[in-house]
């Protein structure tokens, strides 16, 4: 299984396990990252992933405008790692990434993205994931709310 596929199945088990499922109106969005076919209020989102979207920062913002007051921003993201020397090799290896994995981002910083969208990160922890290269392999889990 990949990186993307396993951190996919944990967030839609994450928020299954929090009663957050796709038989509620607007669980499961469609469009763009910048435009997603949800008229607002939602109570929770689960996105994938600013790794990989072209304005992250936008996308964000869009996911800010659908959550409801109180509403929360679940994710499980790859990003910057927090030691310098994985850092410089997910720099280097940044663009073989982005065309190898449809424009993927070794190297963003994930609670600047989200903050600069207009979210606050309430919960974070950071780690590296098991059996994974680090360079490929920093995590971001944790939930934002509507800064």
């Amino acid at each position: 299984m990949s990186l993307a596929a396993a951190l996919h199945k944990k967030s839609l088990a994450w928020s299954e396990a929090h009663g957050y499922t796709n038989s509620e109106p607007g669980a499961v969005a469609t469009g763009s990252s910048t435009q997603l076919k949800i008229p607002g209020a939602v109570k929770g989102l689960s996105k994938r992933s600013p790794a990989e979207f072209t304005d992250p920062v936008a996308a964000v913002r869009e996911m800010r405008r659908v959550l409801r007051p109180g509403g929360q921003l679940h994710f499980v993201e790859h990003g910057r790692a927090p030691d310098e020397s994985v850092r410089r090799w997910q720099d280097r290896l940044n663009g073989i990434q982005q065309r190898m994995a449809g424009g993927c981002h070794l190297n963003r910083d994930i609670p600047a993205i989200l903050t600069a969208g207009g979210m606050r990160v309430t919960d974070l922890d950071t780690y590296y994931g098991k059996g994974e290269p680090k360079a490929y392999g920093s995590l971001y889990e944790g939930r934002a709310v509507v800064a």
